[in-house]
């Protein structure tokens, strides 16, 4: 075959050669360079998806502070019991006390089923009957709304007096309530 090429003339000498080097350079393409383009558009796609991520973890992290400031500050405001039968009755507790100082009688108080989130619990006590002066009642809705924590008056249901100045009615009330970190962590009850 050696002998062939060497009679060959230069000229088909010449364009053998660059048919060899074409095919040199089309292996070297799909065998070399292709695949490493492959990789680094691939790494360039990974690498923009991760600046993106960081980013968005960067303004999650500054949001972060931001909210468990503002979390600090009404923390404090929200009261925190170990287990709900103890906010249930720390509740009542409040109540009955709010109630005696406005001069409303609660005659008939019962709990409804605490209703719980990640982290709060909100408790509900259905007050089906009391009764008092109207100026007694509308001191305890007030003490309810300047009670610490989040205390509401989430239904309030008055009749008219019959005789005097009398009124009755019944209302519903809600506080919510973070569970204390040991019992934070446990299944809900029920």
């Amino acid at each position: 075959m050696a002998a062939r090429l060497a009679e060959l003339p230069a000229r088909d000498l010449g364009l053998i050669g660059l048919a060899c080097a074409a095919i040199v350079v089309m292996l070297a393409e799909n065998l070399v360079v292709a695949p490493a383009v492959r990789r680094l558009r691939r790494l360039d796609a990974d690498t923009g998806i991760a600046r993106e991520q960081l980013h968005h973890n960067l303004t999650m992290l500054q949001l972060e502070e931001s909210v468990s400031a503002e979390y600090g500050k009404v923390r404090d405001l929200i009261g925190a019991v170990d287990t709900e039968a103890g906010g249930i009755e720390q509740l009542k507790s409040e109540l009955d006390e709010l109630a005696s100082r406005a001069g409303l009688s609660l005659r008939s108080m019962r709990h409804l089923a605490p209703s719980r989130t990640e982290f709060l619990v909100t408790y509900e006590i259905d007050i089906s009957e009391f009764s008092g002066e109207m100026a007694g009642l509308l001191n305890f809705v007030h003490a309810l709304d300047e009670a610490p924590g989040m205390l509401r008056t989430a239904r309030l249901t008055v009749s008219a007096p019959d005789e005097g100045t009398v009124v009755h009615g019944s209302m519903l009330i809600t506080k919510v309530m973070t569970m204390n970190a040991a019992t934070a962590a446990s299944p809900p009850e029920g």
